[in-house]
């Protein structure tokens, strides 16, 4: 592409030649596209397993052979109602190859689509006939649609995303929100937050488990999500790494450099075009650790006329948060809370405990720290007893800013509720039915359980 005097001609032979077969000027014979799927619909019959690796050889070539004359016959009119392989049936083909492509791919631990010497795989002609995230959301919508009873929309989900490179990668993703949802559920929120909360949670997981630098690593991601890319050289990736004895040998720390990167590599690709709120931001914020805290008086378009907010059914909505951290927002601890989504309404709210308490290992040292603290303070209780499905206080939403230096900021988030007037029900309300982002409860305005403040608190 950069020599200006290149050329170069490529001549397409006929429609019936490659759908029928021809024979080339040195007398061999090259199946058509015709005789290649008779041979694979004989071979490997759908619902038969292709047992042994030379069987699995000999199918990634003839389904390989077979993808390429597709998408050459696609160019031709005469090939509409003539492709023999059914959406569905080139979706469990599909499916079979990427079964192989990883299966091969493990066994060589290679990287290149050339994983085995003498076989190839077309992973971009898979990824032509794929169906995106759309149209999987779009299905899912109808499964709603129709009271969740329409069992060929999951068979069709199921075939379409096991024959995805991309959304295999999203599989647990779907499946967990498919399973989770209820007729009556608004989809879009649903999806939403269910995107939002395991992804927080994976992140949460990573960190733990590879001992890094929370806020630089969600910082390092969300770069990586607005360039499209995981950088693994630079000093940014480098910045994220847990400190490493000086007297390890440079092996260690590549091994653990190279595992990092591969984790945040899936992670990635899980995620990738499922987040589509890329920000812009340059804080250096943490959750804990903010000097002198701004007060919330001097945040800008704070509304002073404070009533609570309701729903058309004229009840007082609330929103739902994992713990701990909806109990430190009941408890003033925190001051923010962090969406990637925003309201027009302002008011009292109140606070829900969601299904999902973290995991206390699980928890950034620093907030394990925090929380330790304000129990021995008596504001917290120990943290087995934090209720879920709960719930557990009230605050004011009075303002929803882009940035702000309040505790519990979280710059990976593009709206943050900035909250007052926080208070901790008296008796948390069990059993309450969680909803999607402020929804509206059964409690009316003048029915508001009996709550009470938490101590003051100045962050240390």
């Amino acid at each position: 592409f950069g020599n200006e005097e290149a050329r170069g001609v490529v001549l397409l032979k006929t429609f019936d030649e490659y759908y029928n077969g021809y024979e080339d000027d040195e007398g061999q014979w090259h199946p058509g596209y015709k005789e290649a799927v008779e041979k694979l619909l004989e071979l490997y019959p759908i619902g038969q397993d292709i047992i042994g690796d030379e069987a699995k050889r000999e199918f990634v070539k003839l389904y390989s052979y077979i993808m390429r004359l597709f998408n050459i016959l696609t160019t031709f009119d005469s090939f509409e109602g003539r492709e023999m392989l059914g959406e569905q049936q080139r979706q469990h083909y599909a499916s079979m190859y990427i079964e192989i492509f990883h299966e091969f791919k493990d066994t060589q631990k290679g990287e290149a689509e050339n994983v085995n010497g003498d076989i190839e795989f077309e992973m971009e002609l898979i990824k032509q006939d794929e169906i995106s995230i759309d149209r999987i959301f779009w299905l899912i919508q109808q499964y709603a649609k129709g009271h969740m009873m329409d069992k060929e929309i999951i068979a069709k989900i199921t075939s379409a995303v096991n024959a995805s490179p991309d959304l295999r990668q999203k599989k647990d993703l779907i499946e967990q929100f498919i399973n989770g949802i209820t007729p009556t559920d608004d989809v879009d929120d649903a999806w939403a937050e269910h995107i939002r909360q395991q992804k927080e949670q994976e992140m949460q997981q990573i960190i733990t488990d590879e001992k890094l630098k929370p806020i630089e690593t969600r910082n390092f991601m969300e770069m990586a999500f607005r360039n499209g890319f995981v950088a693994i050289s630079g000093l940014a990736f480098a910045q994220i790494l847990p400190p490493v004895s000086r007297f390890s040998k440079d092996s260690k720390r590549e091994a653990i450099r190279q595992r990092v990167y591969e984790k945040l590599c899936a992670y990635f690709d899980k995620y990738k075009d499922l987040s589509n709120e890329n920000l812009d931001n340059d804080d250096e914020d943490t959750m804990w650790n903010i000097p002198n805290p701004e007060p919330i008086e001097k945040i800008d378009s704070i509304k002073a006329d404070i009533k609570p907010m309701v729903g058309e059914n004229g009840c007082v909505k609330a929103i739902s948060i994992y713990q701990p951290w909806a109990q430190m927002l009941a408890c003033g601890i925190t001051q923010v809370e962090n969406r990637n989504w925003t309201v027009d309404d302002r008011g009292t709210f109140l606070i829900a405990a969601s299904s999902v308490k973290l995991d206390w290992d699980k928890l950034d040292p620093a907030a394990r720290g925090e929380y330790k603290k304000y129990q021995k303070l008596g504001i917290l209780p120990d943290y087995d007893e934090l209720p879920t499905n709960a719930i557990v206080g009230q605050a004011d939403l009075v303002a929803i800013v882009n940035k702000c230096q309040l505790v519990g900021f979280n710059p990976a988030y593009k709206h943050h509720f900035v909250v007052k007037n926080a208070k901790v029900l008296d008796k948390p309300i069990l059993n309450h039915k969680i909803g999607i982002k402020f929804y509206e409860t059964e409690i009316r305005p003048e029915a508001m359980p009996p709550s009470h403040k938490a101590e003051s608190i100045v962050m240390s």
